[in-house]
Formats: C-alpha cells, structure tokens, sequence
C-alpha cells in the first residue's frame, strides 16, 4: 500500500519537473527568438508553453503564458492576437485577483466569526465574575450588619445591666 502511494507520488513529481523542465526550455527559446526578431518561431514555442501551462490549471502561469504570447504577437505586429491574449491576460488576473479577495474575505468573516465567539466567551465569564462579587458583596454587606446589631444588641444589654447595679 506504501509502495504504491510512493509509486504514485514519484509519478506526479516526475511529470510536475518534466513540466517545469519543458515550459522552462520554451521560455528559453522563445525569449531567444523575440530577441532575434524571429517572431514566427517565436509564435510556435509561445504555443507550446501555453500547452504545457494548461496542463497545471496553474492560473497564474497560464497568465503569465499569454503575457508572452502578447509579447511575441505585439512585436510581430499581429495587433489582433496581441489584442486577445491581452484580454485573457486580464481576465486571468482578474480571476486570481477575485479569487485571492474572496479568500481573503472568507479568512477575515472567520477570524471575526473566532474573535466574536472569544469575546462572547469573555462576556459572560466577566458576567460571571461580576454576580459572585455582587453576591460576596451582599453577603459581606449583611454579615456586617448582623455583626452592627448583635454589636448594638450586646451594648444595649451591658447598658442595662450597669445600670441595674
């Protein structure tokens, strides 16, 4: 069962280097190629590092794919192409944009969900608090006056009882 899941793991890497190994001979090349003004070329390994990129459903490095398929369609002056990779550039950005927001969103609506729940918690352990001392307070407050009329009741008594004599 390891040995199979190891097996597996070895798999996945392998292709995952295998891609990165390919689209980073493509870039290569293809920035070579947009140096020497060979823009046709150029177009051909633009295609083929989009076609490995797409394999990942990495958004960012599918953006970053188009970006060089406007840099090579750009400086051909093929400005309707240029014109379209720009726009799925942008639409890609805004959708990692979208997606980074509404992921920052979600990780700040819980950390009030926590900080909520943690004052709630907080409230009513100081709610707590509070009634034990108003209650400690009362019982203090008739203890004492328990001990003022016993105090009063014996004064009274040792009053009688010197003037009895």
């Amino acid at each position: 069962m390891k040995a199979g899941a190891l097996l597996f793991l070895l798999l996945v890497w392998s292709q995952v280097h295998a891609q990165q190994a390919k689209s980073s001979y493509y870039l290569h090349q293809l920035q070579v190629l947009l140096e020497q003004e060979h823009y046709k070329d150029a177009e051909k390994y633009a295609d083929s590092l989009l076609r490995v990129v797409l394999k990942s459903g990495n958004p960012d490095s599918i953006s970053i794919a188009y970006s060089w398929q406007y840099e090579v369609h750009l400086a051909g002056k093929e400005f309707e192409k240029a014109l379209n990779d720009f726009r799925m550039v942008s639409k890609l950005r805004d959708s990692v944009s979208s997606h980074t927001n509404a992921t920052t969103v979600n990780h700040m609506a819980n950390a009030m969900k926590i900080l909520r729940e943690s004052q709630q918690t907080d409230s009513l352990r100081l709610t707590g608090e509070i009634n034990t001392l108003r209650e400690r307070s009362e019982q203090d407050h008739r203890s004492q006056l328990i001990l003022l009329v016993s105090t009063l009741a014996f004064a009274g008594i040792g009053v009688l009882i010197f003037y009895r004599k």
